[in-house]
């Protein structure tokens, strides 16, 4: 298990954005954790969660970066922070959105 915050320290991390570059976009409701809006900054985090950042709508398709949690170590660096592998997806890819069904069933 992960300390708090560190869905957005990952992220950051991860597509070496700042942290006040990421916390604008989690304000903006544009994080995703394992394909659903991010609610709290302060949440745990495992092995094979995936974070997304949306980066742009089109219809019923998401175009998102996306990094995938590989594996924690139990030990820690020198400095205290956890070990923590990372699978980063620099380019866009594009998902279906799962927002764009659930407005339809409500019409």
């Amino acid at each position: 298990m992960m300390s708090k915050r560190s869905k957005v320290a990952l992220f950051g991390n991860g597509h070496t954005h700042a942290h006040s570059k990421i916390l604008d976009y989690f304000f903006a409701s544009k994080l995703r954790h394992n394909g659903h809006k991010l609610l709290k900054k302060a949440a745990r985090i495992c092995q094979g969660d995936s974070i997304d950042l949306v980066t742009e709508t089109e219809g019923s398709m998401l175009r998102i970066k996306r990094v995938r949690v590989l594996g924690i170590k139990n030990s820690k660096t020198s400095t205290g922070k956890c070990i923590v592998f990372l699978r980063v997806w620099r380019g866009s890819v594009s998902i279906p959105n799962p927002e764009a069904w659930t407005k339809k069933e409500e019409k």
